[in-house]
């Protein structure tokens, strides 16, 4: 068994689209997202046995004055990792991934695995919220508490017009997004970042608006892969949260998702006890704990890379007052280093 840098789209989504555990991430068209948006370096690496390819991890290296350099599988998205059924080809990524982590003088790596692994250690510090999904909204309705259920009928009654699309929809979607991100004092995402997810795999995005007259008040972003549909960013105006609340958004693209046969809802990570952990636990949700594996260079811990260190959090405090186009200006020259 050997180790190598990949260079070939075809063969690896082949062995990606074949094995029971991959995930929509793995996939090649998420290397060009990464690369064209943020200009981070791929380390595709693949393990090849007899010619033929037995597992495989996606990597980027994430250069930044902030953070250092990392090597992260992968940046931007919840999931991603080692793609095998065998510890021994495990093994041997972990390896070509450390040594690559000290060619390049990187800080950590960071494997977004769902599962615990053996090999590094891991760190649990968000979940992800997955619903399984009945044969039609109705059942989907009788299984939440009645409470839940009143709130969604009612929510149901209001006048925010509903509409689906891609590409064309970016704009609109991004006006909510950037605004919503900076109201969290999180800076946003370059609009390209979008734009080249919608281009690179098409059939599988989509962009849900609830409009309030002419102007778009919630926004999602939503990504299928087999029979899953993941829901990566949701936003809101404030204005519109405190109206209307969330319950209109949710209640859309959970019928949706429903009509258009998918049995599962990733509803996206989150912190324990927060507030988006308590909303989305109201939907029904199975939580499933992120075992994120890590590998540090001496003298680094775990977490200490993270935009979640409190040492950042008057960073937080102050771009929340930033006036918006200030915000959407500069926050996009920040994020690429924030994986």
């Amino acid at each position: 068994m050997q180790v190598e840098i990949w260079k070939n789209a075809i063969t690896w989504d082949t062995f990606v689209e074949a094995h029971p555990n991959a995930c929509n991430y793995h996939r090649w068209c998420w290397r060009e997202v990464i690369e064209d948006t943020f200009g981070h370096k791929p380390y595709y690496l693949a393990a090849v046995e007899n010619g033929t390819m037995v597992g495989a991890l996606p990597l980027f290296g994430i250069q930044t004055r902030l953070f250092g350099c990392s090597l992260v599988s992968i940046p931007f998205f919840t999931y991603g990792g080692i793609l095998t059924d065998r510890s021994d080809v495990q093994d041997e990524l972990l390896k070509m991934a450390a040594e690559i982590a000290r060619e390049i003088n990187a800080k950590q790596v960071e494997l977004r695995h769902v599962d615990e692994r053996g090999g590094w250690p891991h760190v649990c510090s968000k979940v992800t919220m997955e619903m399984t999904l009945p044969s039609t909204p109705d059942e989907y309705l009788k299984a939440l508490g009645s409470g839940m259920r009143k709130k969604v009928r009612y929510a149901s009654r209001h006048s925010l017009v509903p509409q689906w699309g891609g590409i064309d929809l970016v704009p609109d979607f991004y006006d909510v997004f950037a605004a919503n991100m900076r109201d969290l004092g999180t800076p946003v995402y370059p609009i390209s970042f979008f734009i080249n997810q919608i281009r690179r795999s098409p059939q599988t995005i989509r962009i849900l608006l609830l409009r309030e007259g002419r102007r778009a008040a919630f926004a999602a972003f939503l990504s299928s892969f087999r029979s899953k549909l993941e829901l990566p960013w949701a936003a809101s105006l404030a204005p519109a949260r405190e109206k209307y609340s969330q319950l209109p958004l949710y209640w859309q693209f959970i019928e949706w998702a429903i009509l258009n046969g998918y049995t599962k809802l990733d509803l996206g990570r989150c912190t324990p006890n927060s507030g988006p952990h308590r909303f989305k636990h109201h939907w029904n949700c199975v939580e499933r704990a992120l075992n994120w594996q890590y590998w540090h260079s001496p003298g680094v811990s775990a977490g200490q890379l993270r935009p979640e260190n409190p040492k950042y959090q008057l960073a937080i405090a102050l771009w929340k007052r930033l006036p918006l186009a200030v915000a959407n200006t500069v926050g996009p020259r920040i994020v690429r280093g924030l994986p």
